[in-house]
């Protein structure tokens, strides 16, 4: 019991530091990058000007913006929820498809490589968000493998079990003596 305790205190601590004090300063850093990926967009768009369409810019603005909006709330369950929402909503999907056709129709590299940049931030986001989960997650799913290996092998020992001759099986376990 004791040690059960100090165990579930040690990831009490550990939780709290990493949420306390890693995964804001991960968030944090993560901003200025987006930031930075917003203030080089508005400079490409300085420097190539009509080249960029008007309604690219903004997309890809608008996306960056939204994520240093969410930076902090980006998880599984916000995933889940925008898949569902997905799933539901056809006009939303098909303005996603609309919006992410015209930037690959972009013909400036950059445009692309900001937009690349903002996804690689936002699951960095996603695994700083999520972090702490790995903790309580990775006993479990240990345990489940194991499982599943020793259920297979149970099967497989099984199927040989029946599938083996009878002078076979009876050498190798011989039969009792009937019970009286």
């Amino acid at each position: 019991m004791n040690t059960a305790f100090l165990i579930l205190l040690f990831l009490a601590v550990l939780h709290f530091i990493y949420e306390g004090i890693i995964a804001p300063s991960i968030r944090l850093n993560l901003r200025y990058k987006l930031f930075s990926i917003r203030d080089d967009l508005r400079r490409l768009r300085i420097v190539h000007g009509e080249n960029i369409e008007k309604e690219l810019f903004h997309n890809l603005q608008s996306s960056i913006n939204n994520a240093i909006s969410l930076l902090n709330r980006v998880d599984l369950i916000l995933m889940v929820k925008v898949h569902m929402a997905l799933e539901k909503d056809k006009a939303l999907s098909e303005d996603l498809k609309k919006r992410m056709k015209l930037l690959d129709n972009c013909p400036i590299e950059e445009v692309k490589e900001a937009k690349a940049a903002t996804n690689r931030i936002v699951g960095y986001a996603l695994l700083a968000n999520t972090g702490m989960w790995v903790l309580y997650l990775l006993p479990i799913a240990i345990i489940c493998s194991f499982i599943e290996k020793l259920t297979n092998s149970l099967k497989l020992l099984i199927r040989e079990i029946i599938c083996m001759p009878e002078s076979k099986i009876t050498r190798i376990a011989p039969p009792e003596e009937a019970m009286v």
